[in-house]
């Protein structure tokens, strides 16, 4: 969490939260707070998430319509952690601060637990294809989504990944060139209904729970407009990247089981065209310079340990090359899971 915001956060503001949700003041279990304050608590028998915005990351017109667009796809029968009412009846209720304010919400708490990237029994091909199948029923029915009356429109990819990207490239001039570079080639890409919508943009393993038969996702704080083919670079590169954070060559060997089985599944409920497989280097390299900006952002000298300086380290040099997390043939893997196209 950037420092202005800490100083604006208390106990007093935590409870002030519990009690528009009628939640227990007595439960509150810290589950994040790198770019809200995320809490397990309780309420009646059952446990819930609360999540308190501050205006500097979301502005309440933005998480009302993060709000929308979930409760839509929960509609439509997608596995998602729903919100849920507070005592007034609202969905999301304000609390002001000396500087802005925080947007409060409560969310359903998803059954499951988190999958470990590490074990085997846990991470494996039937997984990886439920997780395609997954984002492709979301991709599917993300086209025919219309906002609520009085909703507004949920933020565009630039306003969302690049303002974070900008403000370290004032700082790390290293940056502009990259940065400049990748937005000229992604900015040339068509844009229409069937390969642009809004999308959850951050489904890798830490944003959604397994209870062995059923994923449920949740976490949809950065769903903007972009492209659908983001929604596939992002579960490539942090699975890859977190399963294997040191031997390259097991990486890549992973990449490519890891996104055959991905793909299978995804192409269950939605289709791209060859064409944007293609394009995925770019995402990838983007995501470095999204992920790189958000840890040199949000993270204070107390929060550097070894590994986190060696990641920033490796992405860093990453960007320099212009080299993506992982480098495989897109094309190949494309052709053999549909080999009449």
């Amino acid at each position: 969490m950037e420092q202005e915001v800490e100083k604006l956060f208390n106990t007093d503001i935590l409870n002030r939260a519990a009690s528009l949700f009628e939640a227990d003041k007595d439960t509150f279990k810290l589950l994040g707070d790198f770019e809200n304050y995320v809490y397990e608590v309780t309420r009646g028998e059952s446990s819930f998430v609360l999540r308190l915005t501050h205006s500097s990351h979301r502005s309440y017109k933005q998480v009302e319509a993060e709000l929308d667009w979930i409760l839509f796809l929960k509609r439509k029968g997608v596995e998602v952690a729903a919100p849920v009412l507070s005592a007034r009846g609202r969905l999301l209720e304000r609390l002001p601060v000396s500087e802005g304010e925080f947007a409060v919400s409560l969310f359903e708490k998803a059954p499951g637990c988190l999958i470990r990237v590490d074990d085997d029994l846990q991470f494996h091909e039937s997984l990886f294809s439920q997780w395609g199948e997954m984002i492709g029923k979301m991709h599917d029915l993300t086209r025919t989504y219309t906002r609520s009356a009085g909703v507004g429109k949920r933020m565009d990819w630039q306003e969302e990944e690049l303002g974070a990207a900008l403000r370290i490239a004032e700082r790390e001039p290293f940056l502009v060139d990259k940065v400049e570079n990748l937005l000229k080639q992604i900015r040339a890409l068509p844009v229409n209904g069937n390969v642009y919508g809004l999308i959850h943009t951050d489904v890798h393993s830490g944003n959604f729970f397994f209870d062995g038969e059923t994923m449920t996702i949740f976490d949809f704080d950065d769903c903007c407009y972009h492209w659908f083919i983001n929604d596939l670079a992002i579960p490539l590169f942090y699975s890859s990247f977190y399963r294997h954070p040191k031997d390259e060559q097991e990486r890549q060997k992973f990449a490519r089981r890891f996104f055959s089985a991905f793909l299978t599944g995804y192409f269950r409920r939605f289709e791209l065209d060859e064409w944007w497989f293609e394009k995925l280097p770019l995402f990838l390299m983007f995501r470095d310079i999204t992920f790189y900006s958000a840890l040199r952002l949000k993270l204070s000298d107390k929060d550097l340990t070894p590994r986190v300086k060696e990641m920033i380290a490796e992405v860093k040099e990453r960007i320099e090359a212009e080299r993506p997390v992982v480098d495989i043939d897109y094309r190949q893997i494309y052709q053999n899971l549909n080999p009449h196209k």
